[in-house]
């Protein structure tokens, strides 16, 4: 089984791992580890699954998720620069987390940033050690010569995959503005960058779109990393479950607290799932 549909036939399982939360970083966890069919693992989202919904598959529906089901519709404390206001902190609600929600952008952070969280003791979290991960993700489609000399669509193959489980393509259409922009930022000073994805998103780029070529929809977390291996015994989901916390118990020998379980709501009842291994958790941030 492969899909839990109600919390008893989740609860049936005997999980080694639990993985709180089924977005973008939890889905690729949770395939990873059931590679390994010697263990058993459970992912439990707060959203639905909607592999069928328009709003999130039709590229052209950009934003219509947004303030919906879909979207925890958190919002900033107040800003004292803004006069108090709070600004909307929209994120995604379903099987996919925020990848699911519909703004297609395809891009990387600054290798400056990357380096400076291993400077703080994060080994292999630095731009070179990120790098071959960010390529393992990536299946690129390489648009024509015409297509890059009319959109200004550059890239560099040294820095973008060719077997991964996300399509990433340019745009098959712009709007007639977009033939002028790179033109107009030229002549304002600010360069054009024909390799944004290499470390540095400085300049005037194109950007890359998430869209598998062959059906026209958004490639996101959850047909890219769960569909393919949803057929895995080993790897069970349960949506729709909002996860309380964490169980804890003290270990009689050291005293300290070991996570044994989680407890989360389903269909308005509480339930709580055992696990003889490791919880992960990725709820978002």
């Amino acid at each position: 089984m492969d899909f839990a549909t109600e919390a008893e036939a989740f609860l049936s399982h005997d999980f080694t791992h639990i993985v709180i939360g089924g977005g973008t970083a939890g889905l690729v966890v949770a395939s990873r580890l059931s590679e390994d069919p010697t263990i058993t693992v459970g992912v439990l989202e707060a959203g639905p699954a909607a592999f069928n919904e328009p709003r999130i598959n039709v590229p052209g529906r950009l934003g219509e998720t947004l303030f919906t089901e879909y979207d925890w519709q958190f919002e900033t404390t107040p800003q004292p620069g803004l006069g108090g206001r709070k600004i909307p902190w929209n994120r995604g609600k379903a099987l996919g987390g925020s990848s699911a929600m519909n703004f297609m952008m395809w891009c990387r952070g600054n290798k400056g940033d990357y380096d400076a969280w291993e400077k703080l003791g994060n080994k292999g979290w630095g731009w070179d050690g990120m790098l071959s991960y960010f390529k393992k993700s990536e299946t690129f489609q390489v648009p024509t010569q015409e297509y890059q000399k009319k959109h200004q669509a550059h890239y560099d193959h040294e820095y973008h995959g060719t077997s991964g489980p996300l399509h990433t393509i340019y745009s098959a259409e712009y709007g007639a503005s977009c033939q002028y922009w790179h033109e107009t930022l030229n002549n304002l000073g600010v360069e054009s960058n024909p390799s944004h994805m290499s470390g540095s998103s400085v300049g005037a780029w194109t950007a890359l779109t998430a869209v598998d070529p062959s059906t026209q929809k958004r490639c996101y977390s959850a047909p890219a990393y769960y569909l393919p291996v949803s057929h895995r015994e080993n790897l069970i989901v349960l949506t729709n479950a909002t996860v309380r916390n964490v169980v804890l118990e003290r270990h009689s020998a050291s005293g300290e607290q070991i996570a044994k379980g989680v407890c989360f709501i389903h269909n308005s009842k509480q339930h709580t799932v055992n696990v003889s291994g490791e919880i992960i958790l990725s709820a978002g941030s």
